[in-house]
C-alpha cells in the first residue's frame, strides 16, 4: 500500500513515512510528522515559566514606583506645593 494514491489528503500524514518507506522525501505530498522531542518540549515550558516570572516581577515593581508617585503627589497636595500658583 503507498499513500501517493489516497485521496483524503485533507488532514492526512504520509503512512509510508511512518513505517520508514518513504521515498519522496520533500517532494511527498503528505505531511511527514515528526515527534517533538520530550527535552524541547521541557525546555519551552522552562522558558515560558521565566518569562511568566520575569513579567510578575515587573509589574511588581511597576506597581511599587507607581504606588510612590501617588503617594508622593498626595504628600504634595497636603502641604500645598502642588498647585504651583504661588
Amino acid at each position: 500500500h503507498t499513500s501517493l494514491y489516497t485521496h483524503n489528503t485533507n488532514k492526512t500524514g504520509c503512512r509510508d513515512f511512518d513505517e520508514d518507506t518513504c521515498r519522496r522525501g520533500g517532494f511527498c505530498n503528505f505531511m511527514h510528522i515528526k515527534p517533538v522531542p520530550i527535552c524541547l518540549i521541557r525546555d519551552i515550558e522552562e522558558d515560558a515559566e521565566d518569562e511568566r516570572r520575569r513579567e510578575e516581577m515587573e509589574r511588581i515593581e511597576r506597581r511599587r514606583k507607581d504606588d510612590r508617585r501617588s503617594r508622593h503627589r498626595k504628600e504634595r497636595t497636603k502641604e500645598g506645593g502642588g498647585s504651583g500658583s504661588e
